[in-house]
């Protein structure tokens, strides 16, 4: 966690939560059960990166390899 702020902090600056990495939280002092959170970035396995491509890839055409279609694409 990175801190605990008041409420009226977060309204006057909001650019606060913009600050926080991911796997950060803030927790707000006047309202004990909020608490927001920048999540970490999750990885996909070579079993979700394929079928989120496959709707992209033509079935009529020649076999991709779906992970590395992936690093093409973010490369």
């Amino acid at each position: 966690m990175k801190g605990a702020i008041k409420k009226r902090d977060l309204v006057r600056k909001p650019s606060m939560l913009s600050e926080l990495k991911p796997g950060q939280s803030l927790r707000l002092t006047d309202a004990p059960d909020i608490e927001i959170s920048r999540r970490r970035p999750t990885r996909l396995t070579a079993d979700e990166l394929d079928r989120e491509l496959r709707p992209l890839v033509a079935m009529d055409g020649p076999a991709v390899d779906g992970t590395q279609l992936w690093e093409d694409l973010r490369g």
